[in-house]
């Protein structure tokens, strides 16, 4: 797969419209399903294939899409450091050989993916909101989300995501 057909399966999740309000560069903020102050620590970042940890997942982006009145926060790691805020933010990436993405999204209906296929599930809060470009965003994956891809890189093997998903915030795509 060259593009990261997840984006789009992400925006599938969005209504289908384009939002002109304004050109503001702000970054909305979302509520979060629990308020931040004294829940319990998010918990380390695991994701494993078939029972093995995938190592690797440091370089994380952050970007908040709007689209028809809704808003989702999303934060995409990868086992390399060659994606860039500007391809983030125009949602265009083609995908390196060898490479593993991974990513989790908050919003009207949260949940995590790798590769092309998502799973719209799970207990998962925003834990930072950035003020500005290149401030940290931070999603939590609270509870582990298990699920087997019925197609792709990973078809008919069982993933497992749980843990905290950071990442440098690139923006705001109105789409």
């Amino acid at each position: 797969m060259t593009k990261l057909a997840a984006i789009g399966l992400t925006l599938c999740v969005l209504a289908c419209g384009k939002d002109k309000s304004g050109d503001a560069e702000r970054v909305p903020q979302t509520p979060p399903a629990v308020a931040l102050g004294g829940v319990q620590a998010c918990p380390p970042l695991s994701v494993t294939l078939d029972g093995a940890p995938i190592a690797g997942l440091g370089h994380g982006k952050g970007v908040t899409l709007m689209n028809a009145g809704y808003t989702t926060h999303m934060v995409q790691l990868y086992n390399h450091d060659k994606t860039t805020c500007e391809d983030t933010l125009a949602l265009r990436h083609t995908q390196e050989e060898g490479e593993i993405n991974v990513r989790a999204w908050h919003g009207a209906a949260p949940g995590v993916g790798i590769d092309a296929f998502t799973q719209v599930e799970g207990k998962i809060t925003l834990d930072r909101t950035p003020e500005k470009v290149g401030d940290d965003l931070d999603i939590c994956v609270r509870e582990p989300i298990s699920f087997t891809p019925n197609a792709g890189t990973y078809s008919g093997k069982k993933v497992a995501i749980v843990g905290k998903f950071s990442g440098v915030f690139c923006g705001v795509n109105k789409t």
